[in-house]
């Protein structure tokens, strides 16, 4: 039952006024106590939170103190103190497996370098890391920051560090170890806290090592909220409880404490915890909820049985009353009202409504069922229909006039005055007088009228051709009105001035073209005749352009022109900018029209003594290619030009032009045959021609026999199949001659062809389907792509190489690893052998020689490093000995002396390292190959490598000097030592790239590169970078 209070009597409202005023009080209580069960839950929770950081303190002072002993413990054991790696790496296993809550154990070198551990390790180092430094400086257990594990990967753990003293008291080693933090999880786990309560550990910048249980909105590594962070920093006594958002948004009791690891530590960790204020609350919400829905419960109860006492005696029967008048009010006489347990008198009135409203009825049904019989007839029409009265106003309208006239209601129309609405001009504006209107006298004189040669008007102004019927309404032998039927007959009187239009042009258009052996003069006469007839004008000209547009040559006047004018020596040439206003249409390539001659004009020279006189003119251009090319005029029509006769002389100028130039192409036909011939033939690539049918050779150019090294007459007639490489079945089509034959868009496909030599030509060929003659032909352009192949095949050379080198990386440094023990156990050897020269001078050997296996494998990793995008600051004798060191065992191997000469005191740079050790390495590789050209092994062979300082206009460069006493380079040579595969080598030895990379790389370092050169002396090659900070910063990246 859908109740509006808005209508209840004031008795009803009184009753819940007083039933609401009753349960206020009631409710303040509940919501009271309710509120103070809350804030109590509040105070555990945040007693909670701060126990449970004090607690992970706790946690944490246990945990260094547990790794302490076990550390300290370690640093006695022998095995350890001596070094003996074997032993240490069981002894670090066992006890990571007795304490699974830490993470690793190992031993390092003092360099940091791991030497033993308890888990699997290659080439790790530790000697960044804040504990160890501690422990190797201080000499005693140091505690270090949160970390995510080197040798185990991406596991949050807290480090600890002690050092192996010997018994100088200095450290020998450093043992660390490594503790997960699922010690808190576990903490944690037990106790039992709300959902989304969460425990974290975060360094003295507030970024997060560590938040239990995981959430993806506030991952590990990432900074905590803005504001929680500030909380912190503005502590005083390094502990705070507060209320604030997490970084998912959550309201959470935060507190903290900054804890020191060790009483020594300078660095510190804040340790949080966090519990949501809406899980703490959600039981006094739960107990406030249920006593506030009770007493809503009740409350509504008290309200319902109100609202019914009121509803029942009073209100529902005033109700259905109101509803009832409403539903009349609205047009629906059916509607009838059913009174149950009503006062009777509210039925008697009831009934009475309906009474009345059944009468209605009868009479709204009939005059509903005419109205909308005479509605959907006057919509049916497809004719427009509108009424109007003695007045000439408009009585009623139909869906098409509306359409038609661009009205969108009828209310825009009935009332209004139609002759001056919609036929008050005629079509060329001039008012249409109402006196004139056959629509009005229709009414007038009680006769029907017809009309098909007027316009009505639009809504928006625009006008239409109408054909129309206007038929008087008669009332008792009186006219009171008319009815108006019409249609937009627009599209039909245009296609009939067309068909008549075209009609004339088509005919004139016959008789030219019947003029197949007509001279151009007697063309243009009767070309002269036609336009002059089509515009029905007594005068005209017609006349051609030259190339420029600037003089018209007229071959044709008119007959009338010449027998009227005076002027009996009128030019055959006129010059258009010398002409009158008839050169308008040459002038704006644009049809001229003047109706008034008398009229002021632009160009208007007025008309020569003895000159015909002139009252109209009609220019118009015939235009091609967007010039124009001929004009014809026509002047003194009895009435005005029109737009259609514009449009009619225009169709009929351009299609006359089509039939001149249609002569003149096949005039020229001959010479284009020929021209085409030329072209063909003298095509600077090679070209040919072959039945796409069947695949036989029809013609073919001279370049075309020259690539196969056929003649022309061994070549035509035979199949495209014989000059390929694949040498198909006879007679049949190639894969790529058929694939050519279904190319429409004359794409490149790449082939390989076989000369008369046998030589194989590698060629690019696009084709395109032409029809010669009836016959579907096959038009192929060839390129010769052979030696662009060639070049493609060296650049892959070169990639290759790159991956070799690639491959060299990969196996220094799985050589690295064993040197390192080798390193190691030849130390160990070297020590206690004391009181045995022999086996020291052996190890010491074996040291040295592993140290210099160790460097090569260190400089052959930085070199194969991709770091050619990465600017280093770096020291150049550094630099070239690196790079050096990659290269000496060719020149030691060689025989070849390589000298180093590196100026003291050089700046440091910032290079690209790896490019400018690449420089270097091409330079000494070139350097050794040229002295293997000139001697044997045991010629004096030497290789000098030199860095200096100099200055050059206020600024400073780094010379670096690669020379040899090898074979030398011509002037030629020289020149042409930068260009992309241009090589002196052998194919197996270079491939060209070398001194072109080189240049590319020392340009791009803002540098210059020159070469000295006495051929069968000496080459040097002198490079020079830039040194100073602006300097660098220009500096392309590579």
């Amino acid at each position: 039952m859908n109740i509006d209070f808005s209508n209840l009597g004031s008795v009803n409202k009184t009753l819940i006024l007083i039933v609401i005023v009753a349960s206020l009080p009631v409710i303040a209580i509940m919501a009271y106590n309710g509120f103070e069960l809350k804030q109590r839950l509040v105070d555990s929770a945040r007693y909670d939170a701060t126990h449970m950081t004090e607690s992970m303190a706790d946690i944490h002072n246990e945990v260094a103190n547990s790794a302490k002993q076990i550390l300290s413990t370690l640093a006695l054991l022998p095995a350890i103190k001596n070094g003996d790696l074997l032993a240490t790496n069981s002894i670090l296993k066992y006890v990571l497996d007795q304490n699974p809550t830490y993470m690793n154990f190992t031993l390092t070198n003092l360099a940091g370098d791991v030497i033993a551990s308890a888990v699997p390790f290659s080439g790790v180092n530790l000697g960044d890391r804040k504990h160890f430094r501690e422990a190797l400086i201080q000499k005693k257990f140091a505690v270090g920051e949160y970390i995510r594990g080197r040798l185990v990967t991406n596991i949050p753990a807290l480090p600890f560090a002690y050092p192996v003293i010997d018994e100088a008291g200095n450290p020998t080693y450093i043992l660390t170890a490594a503790i997960r933090l699922n010690v808190y999880q576990q903490f944690f786990d037990r106790l039992h806290l709300p959902d989304k309560s969460f425990i974290s550990v975060t360094d003295n910048r507030g970024i997060r090592l560590l938040y239990y249980p995981p959430n993806e909105k506030s991952p590990p590594g990432n900074p905590i909220k803005r504001s929680n962070w500030e909380v912190a920093q503005s502590s005083e006594q390094g502990t705070e409880v507060f209320l604030g958002l997490g970084s998912d948004g959550i309201e959470r009791i935060l507190t903290f404490v900054k804890f020191h690891p060790t009483e020594t530590s300078e660095s510190y960790v804040y340790l949080w915890a966090g519990i949501p204020t809406k899980e703490i609350r959600a039981p006094a919400n739960a107990i406030f909820l249920r006593n506030m829905s009770g007493m809503l419960v009740a409350t509504v109860i008290a309200l319902a049985f109100a609202i019914f006492i009121g509803h029942r005696t009073i209100i529902s029967p005033i109700k259905s009353l109101m509803k009832m008048t409403n539903e009349f009010s609205a047009g629906n006489l059916y509607f009838r009202s059913q009174p149950i347990n009503q006062p009777e008198e509210f039925e008697k009135l009831t009934e009475a409504f309906d009474k009345m409203a059944t009468v209605l009825v009868g009479s709204q049904k009939a005059l509903y069922e005419r109205e909308e019989s005479l509605i959907l007839i006057l919509n049916s029409a497809s004719e427009a229909i509108y009424g109007l009265d003695q007045d000439g106003n408009c009585t009623f309208c139909n869906q098409s006039a509306l359409d038609i006239l661009g009205y969108r209601s009828e209310s825009e129309i009935v009332g209004k005055n139609m002759h001056q609405l919609i036929h008050h001009s005629y079509a060329d504006g001039s008012p249409h007088h109402v006196e004139d209107c056959n629509i009005y006298k229709s009414f007038q004189t009680g006769k029907n009228f017809h009309g098909d040669s007027e316009v009505m008007w639009r809504e928006d102004g625009s006008s239409f051709d109408a054909e129309y019927r206007s038929h008087p309404i008669v009332k008792d032998g009186k006219t009171i009105g008319s009815v108006v039927s019409f249609l937009d007959v627009s599209e039909r009187k245009k296609t009939e001035r067309l068909l008549e239009r075209t009609k004339d042009r088509l005919e004139s258009l016959w008789n030219i073209s019947k003029l197949t052996d007509e001279s151009l003069q007697g063309i243009c006469d009767h070309v002269l005749k036609e336009i002059v007839k089509i515009t029905d004008s007594p005068y005209g000209f017609y006349g051609f352009l030259d190339e420029d547009e600037e003089v018209m040559t007229i071959y044709s006047w008119s007959t009338e022109a010449m027998k009227d004018c005076a002027i009996h020596n009128q030019p055959i040439m006129f010059p258009i900018d010398k002409s009158g206003i008839w050169g308008n249409a040459v002038r704006t390539k644009k049809p001229f029209l003047l109706n008034d001659y008398k009229k002021d004009c632009e160009f208007k020279t007025g008309i020569p003594e003895g000159h015909v006189a002139l009252t109209r003119v009609l220019s118009v251009p015939v235009v091609s290619a967007d010039k124009v090319v001929a004009v014809g005029a026509v002047a003194n029509k009895a009435h005005d030009y029109t737009q259609g006769d514009i449009e009619q002389l225009r169709a009929f100028m351009d299609n006359v032009q089509i039939l001149i130039e249609r002569q003149n192409i096949q005039d020229a036909l001959e010479e284009q045959t020929e021209y085409y011939s030329v072209l063909f033939y003298g095509s600077p690539h090679p070209t040919a021609v072959a039945d796409a049918e069947s695949g036989t050779l029809i013609a073919c150019n001279s370049n075309f026999s020259d690539l196969l090294g056929y003649s022309t007459e061994e070549i035509i007639g035979q199949h495209q199949s014989k000059f390929h490489h694949a040498k198909p079945s006879e007679n049949k089509l190639t894969d790529n001659f058929v694939a050519h034959k279904n190319d429409s868009q004359g794409k490149y496909l790449e082939d390989k062809l076989i000369t008369k030599d046998g030589r194989f030509v590698d060629v690019e060929i696009t084709a395109s389907m032409l029809n010669l003659k009836g016959k579907d032909v096959l038009l192929g352009f060839f390129k010769d792509v052979t030696e662009h192949k060639m070049m493609l095949k060296e650049r892959h050379r070169s990639a290759q190489l790159a991956a070799i080198g690639t491959l060299a990386a990969g196996v220094a440094h799985e050589i690295n690893n064993p040197i390192q023990g080798i390193l190691n156990y030849a130390s160990m050897i070297e020590r206690n052998a004391s009181g045995n020269e022999r086996i020291q001078k052996a190890s010491s050997r074996i040291v040295q020689e592993s140290q210099r296996i160790a460097n090569i494998t260190k400089n052959l990793l930085t070199y194969s490093k991709d770091t050619r995008l990465e600017k280093n600051l770096c020291k150049v004798d550094q630099l070239i000995k690196d790079a050096l060191s990659l290269i000496s065992t060719k020149t030691k191997n060689s025989g070849i002396q390589l000298s180093l000469d590196v100026a003291p005191d050089l700046p440091e740079v910032y290079w690209q390292v790896q490019s400018i050790q690449q420089v270097i390495l091409n330079l000494v590789d070139n350097a050794t190959d040229a002295l293997s050209t000139k001697f044997d092994y045991y010629k004096l062979k030497q290789i000098d490598v030199k860095a200096v300082l100099v200055e050059k206009q206020a600024e400073q460069f780094i010379r670096i000097t690669v020379q040899d006493n090898g074979s030398g380079m011509s002037q030629e040579t020289i020149d042409r030592s930068y260009e992309e595969f241009f090589t002196t080598k052998s194919s197996d030895m270079g491939t060209g790239l070398g001194l072109s990379i080189v240049k590319d790389i020392v340009n791009k370092h803002g540098g210059s590169i020159s070469i000295e050169s006495i051929e069968g002396e000496f080459t040097k090659v002198n490079f020079e970078l830039p040194v100073t900070q602006e300097q660098v910063a220009s500096i392309t990246d590579i």
